[in-house]
């Protein structure tokens, strides 16, 4: 765009339009530093806004500045392009569609200008609105390659930014805010519905013993155990997430009590053959859990949780290492 407003006020300028070339001087200017500022700023939606007002008016006003129009629809479906263009940088397939409707206005852009031009209509200042506008044509598809490339990176960033916000970074599995959203959609489901889900605490049994005898590289090492272990011994339908510390939760749509009870007490064994290497001797670790399901005086997945908290708590004062429901089966 920058170049194309170069080249069109050098042409004006060389024939005999001085002041009129400080009016596409002044867009190559303009065009510079928009694109500056978005190279620092990222601020991509000023910067289109920008550009877009900059595309329209300057061609007009170029039009005002000899006297009127000339009759050549050029400059038109210049800034009707640019108005375009400005609605399609959103995401990748809204811009590839977008792109194909733009390179067909282009060619008949260009088939118009031809046609003016062989039928010798173009005068000295037609003829600068047709070399302006084709350059235009060919740079603005390169500036459109790389806001198209811009696009895609921001859709990337932002899926990027989804996965950060959901996800628990030492274990990869969603955090208490994501797990919290599952099961509450679900709550809402078999509320509304019918149906039933278990809920399931965890909790690493003697948790700051390990920190205290290993160090918190081992407990970490601990956690990031456990989380495999659980993710490898639920269903695919089932969801796991670190509600905080040492501390799991696991959400088991379409699951009784007893259902949910022997899933537990698999991750319980599984649980007592794990080690966790370290620079003396292995570091192993049993887990309590607890178990509550959905009933239908329930208001909230709340009440749920509280439950299933209260026997995670029965299971660690009658010793640890077991698997606690409420209410008892």
């Amino acid at each position: 765009m920058g170049l194309g407003g170069l080249l069109w006020g050098t042409l004006s300028f060389f024939s005999g339009l001085v002041w009129q070339s400080l009016i596409p001087y002044g867009y190559t200017l303009i065009t510079i530093v928009n694109f500056t500022y978005l190279y620092f700023s990222k601020k991509f939606e000023v910067v289109r806004i920008i550009q877009m007002a900059i595309s329209v008016l300057l061609p007009f006003l170029f039009q005002i500045s000899l006297g009127g129009f000339i009759p050549s629809g050029a400059v038109i479906i210049w800034s009707i392009l640019s108005i375009l263009v400005g609605f399609t940088f959103q995401n990748r397939f809204t811009t590839l569609r977008w792109f194909i409707f733009y390179l067909a206005l282009i060619i008949a852009g260009g088939i118009i200008d031809s046609n003016i031009f062989l039928a010798g209509s173009v005068d000295t200042y037609g003829l600068s609105i047709l070399f302006f506008t084709l350059n235009l044509c060919v740079t603005s598809t390169i500036i459109f390659i790389m806001f198209f490339y811009f696009a895609t990176n921001v859709d990337n960033l932002k899926t990027q930014l989804e996965t950060l916000a959901h996800t628990d970074s030492l274990t990869n599995i969603p955090n208490r805010r994501h797990i919290f959203e599952i099961m509450e959609t679900e709550f809402n489901r078999v509320k509304r519905s019918g149906g039933t889900f278990a809920v399931m605490m965890l909790d690493i049994d003697h948790f700051k013993k390990i920190n205290d005898n290993f160090g918190h590289a081992t407990g970490d090492e601990v956690i990031k155990c456990f989380s495999r272990c659980l993710t490898g011994n639920i269903r695919n339908i089932d969801s796991v997430g670190r509600y905080g510390g040492e501390e799991f939760i696991l959400f088991l749509p379409d699951s009784t009590l007893e259902q949910a009870r022997i899933s537990a007490q698999r991750i319980n064994s599984h649980c007592r053959d794990l080690q966790v290497g370290t620079m003396n001797s292995p570091c192993e670790f049993t887990v309590s859990i607890g178990i509550s399901v959905f009933t239908r005086t329930d208001n909230c997945i709340d009440e749920i949780i509280a439950r299933a908290d209260t026997a995670l708590y029965q299971a660690k004062e009658n010793g640890r290492d077991q698997v606690r429901t409420n209410p008892a089966v």
